[in-house]
């Protein structure tokens, strides 16, 4: 495992080394802040958790019944999510309660809904918990990859990559970007990255880019990279053993200048 330095406090580390490529990882790290956030309140016993099934590929939320939500006699504990952590919680029924794009200061945005359905009613441990399942697995939206990106150093037409924020235009970049392709999230998204089927992003079958110099051109270069949904760039790296082969057309511009083929 690589070395990293501890960063700054005020800090937030973006490295490869902090990718998480495990689900039940991940949803540890729920289960953790619930029962960190549970232990404060007076009452609750039996601390709600979350658990993954790999052959259903479905997340289920187990809570104690005083979680429940359709039990006019009693006044339910309730799970709140903010809207940075919305697209997690695709396929789970929920409540929004602030439509505003900025967080809740308290995460008070979205709270799961939990029911009582008579047949929901499971046993673990000799503990009653009230099952709560996502109805659908939506992992399209949990990857951190928004984009895959061939860039190249040649003198070509740049485009804007925001980091961070791309609402505020804040830390804007320059990419000399030759192709790019997107997740097509209206398709299946089971588990994992590779279930994933990617969209060419261009206007017609070429695309086609405009060099910016007059001179020779003695080298090129083109790069893979993978962008984040916040707009950092990394560098995909191809396993050894493994090959990437990229076909590039050199055309004279008076050939498709005035033939309707957009670049």
């Amino acid at each position: 495992m690589p070395v990293v330095s501890t960063p700054p406090a005020t800090q937030q580390a973006i490295s490869e080394y902090y990718l998480c490529y495990d689900y039940t990882w991940f949803i540890n790290l729920w289960n953790v802040a619930l029962k960190q956030a549970c232990s404060s309140f007076i009452g609750i016993t039996q601390y709600p958790f979350f658990a993954y099934d790999a052959t259903t590929q479905l997340i289920s939320l187990y809570t104690p019944a005083s979680f429940k939500q359709n039990d006019p006699s009693m006044t339910p504990y309730k799970i709140w999510i903010n809207n940075s952590f919305l697209t997690y919680f695709v396929g789970m029924e929920k409540v929004n309660q602030n439509q505003n794009n900025m967080n809740n200061p308290q995460g008070l945005d979205n709270y799961l809904v939990v029911r009582d359905n008579l047949v929901n009613d499971v046993s673990l441990n000799s503990i009653s918990y009230l099952k709560t399942s996502f109805q659908y697995s939506a992992y399209g939206y949990w990857n951190f990859l928004k984009s895959i990106i061939i860039t190249t150093t040649m003198n070509v037409n740049s485009e804007i990559i925001y980091n961070n924020n791309n609402s505020a235009y804040q830390n804007v970049q320059y990419i000399n970007i030759l192709e790019d392709y997107y997740p097509d999230l209206a398709l299946q998204q089971g588990a994992g990255v590779q279930s994933q089927i990617f969209t060419y992003n261009a206007p017609s079958l070429y695309r086609i880019f405009t060099f910016n110099q007059k001179t020779p051109l003695y080298k090129v270069n083109l790069a893979i990279n993978v962008v984040d949904t916040y707009g950092n760039i990394f560098p995909l790296l191809i396993p050894k053993g493994q090959l990437a082969n990229f076909k590039l057309m050199f055309i004279r511009k008076d050939v498709y200048v005035g033939r309707g083929i957009h670049y």
